[in-house]
């Protein structure tokens, strides 16, 4: 296993917000986490190789330094997930994947209504 210093392997990029006229506006990487305030799930979207990956290991190393804490007081959790598996087809499927001993600890009920 390779350790590295992931501020070292981030580079400056373009994130774009949608709204619902599919007008595109700019958006600075470390306001991410404020365009979901309302929301309890936020999904990054991109092509293959456009950093999704890379701004979410970001973020959490942000987060677990305490850099983001203002903008993550809503946030209990960051899970990184790769959906490059195709036998996951629903959210349930995939914290069963990444927690499978989560049905009998906790119940899957309880954690889709955590979800929803």
């Amino acid at each position: 296993k390779i350790s590295h210093d992931i501020k070292l392997l981030f580079t400056e990029m373009v994130v774009e917000k949608s709204d619902t006229l599919n007008k595109n506006t700019s958006v600075n990487y470390a306001d991410i986490l404020k365009m979901a305030k309302s929301f309890s799930i936020l999904l990054i979207d991109s092509e293959a190789g456009g950093g999704k990956t890379t701004i979410v290991h970001f973020k959490m190393n942000d987060w677990g330094e305490g850099g983001l804490v203002m903008n993550t007081a809503g946030y209990d959790f960051i899970f990184p997930m790769s959906f490059r598996n195709p036998f996951i087809s629903t959210i349930a499927d995939l914290v069963l994947d990444l927690i499978p001993n989560i049905r009998k600890n906790i119940g899957i009920k309880y954690i889709m209504n955590c979800l929803s």
